[in-house]
Order: C-alpha cells, then structure tokens, then sequence
C-alpha cells in the first residue's frame, strides 16, 4: 500500500474516533473531539506531502485538501458553538462531530483513490508557487462549507427539539461560512491571476475553475440570506439548503480538480 494512502486510512480512522467523541461527550470537554481534529489534519498534511512527491491521483490530493481545510474552519468554529445559548453541553459538540465524520469519509475516498487509482504526473504549472498557494487558500475557502452545513443542519436540528422556529438570521452555520469566505475570495483571485499569467485569459471554461465560482457565488447568497439586517423572516431550512448545495458544489471543484489550472 503506498505511504499515502496508508496514512490517510490513519487519519480515517482518528478523525472517526474523534467524531464518536464528540457525540459522546456529555460534559463540556470541547479538547477531547478537538484532539482527534488535530491529530486527523496532521495525517491528512503528511499523506498530502507523500502523494505529491510521487505525483498521485490529482483527485485524491484535492478530497484531503477539502478535508484539510474543513478541519481547519470547524477548529476556529467549534469554541463560538460551544458557547451557543440553549444547548446542553453535550449537544453544543454535534456540529464538529458531524464534521469530523465528513471529514473522515473525504479522505477515506482520498486513500482509496490513492491506493486503486492510476497515478499521472501533475502538469509543472500546478507545482508554480502560484498555483500552491491557489490550492492552499481554496482548500480552507471549499473544505469550510462542511462545517458551515453541519453548523446549520445542527441548529435546524436543536430548534425541532424544542418546537421552534428559526430564523436564518440565527443560523450557526453563519461563523464557519464567514470565516472562509474570505479565504475563498481570495483564491479565485490568485486563480484568475494564474490564468492570467499562463494563459492571458481571467477565467477558463474548464470545470476546475468554474465549480469555485459556483461555491462563491452559492456563499454570497447564503450569507445574505442569513444577515441579521434583512427585512424579511427568512426560514432557516433555505440557509441550510444553501449550505448544502455550497459543499455539494465545492466537491464537484474536488472532483474535478484534475482540469484546474
């Protein structure tokens, strides 16, 4: 089995555990499931240095980079859910155990893409210095997506407990979707500046660089949607639909990270 995907079976396997932890922590121990995220990410980064030194599966690097990054929001998320009002201790590490879990299953698909499938050399402009930093910036910009829909799937799920009902305004997807919206902006410019620079053209048609716009604009619409300004009593299922198809989206990007350029 290649050194890569054995360590992402690794990290498969922490970030499970990690997620079981954090259903079934009762009391408020945020650092328990917080553990197994560290440790899942540091897996994930060492099996992202061994699968590009022996230039793998581009799909495979980028469903680990979405899980990466998903990690990385859901740590600078978990502290604000754990301080939401009106949820039990134990309920308040749902939305990161839901998120481990998705993470887990990313990079499970990222091993076995890595171990079945038909390694090809990366083409030399994706190595530039420019493009590292595009997939550094995206990963965390995509991956946030999945903590955002666990936050909102969370909240719709804390509100049907109690017989309410939430207002978008309210949606504790909302901090993990404002932290990475920066992160996604500014990776669609390096995108357009790398493109710029090869090809002297902003934006190609290719699947790569169009599934990111799809995800920042799906982004932009979920935060409007969920401002606290806005006139209207806009229900909090639209936001979690929203944050859903956003992750379905970034995924596709993943998907097709083999066209980006």
């Amino acid at each position: 089995m290649p050194p890569d995907a054995l360590t992402w079976l690794a990290a498969t396997g922490v970030l499970l555990l990690g997620a079981l932890l954090g259903l079934l922590t009762r009391r408020d121990r945020l650092w328990l499931p917080l553990v197994g995220l560290a440790a899942g990410l540091i897996g994930i980064l060492a099996g992202v240095g061994w699968h590009v030194g022996r230039s793998g599966v581009p799909i495979a690097e980028a469903l680990a980079l979405l899980a990466g990054g998903a990690l990385v929001v859901a740590a600078w998320a978990a502290p604000r859910w754990a301080g939401t009002p009106k949820a039990s201790p134990g309920e308040r590490s749902v939305a990161l155990a839901g998120t481990l879990f998705g993470a887990a299953l990313l990079v499970f698909a990222a091993a076995a893409l890595s171990w079945r499938g038909t390694p090809r050399a990366v083409e030399l402009s994706a190595h530039t210095w420019l493009g590292v930093l595009g997939a550094a910036l995206a990963s965390i910009g995509l991956g946030g997506w999945l903590p955002a829909f666990t936050g909102s799937a969370w909240g719709l799920w804390l509100a049907g407990r109690r017989g309410e009902f939430p207002m978008a305004a309210t949606d504790r997807g909302r901090a993990a979707a404002l932290f990475s919206y920066p992160w996604l902006t500014t990776a669609l410019l390096v995108t357009l500046l790398g493109n710029l620079t090869a090809r002297a053209t902003i934006l190609t048609l290719q699947p790569g660089d169009l599934w990111p716009l799809v995800v920042w604009l799906l982004g932009a619409t979920y935060l409007h949607a969920t401002s606290s300004w806005r006139p209207r009593r806009v229900p909090a299922w639209l936001a979690t639909a929203l944050a859903a198809l956003a992750f379905s989206a970034a995924l596709l990007a993943a998907l097709n990270a083999g066209t980006m350029t």
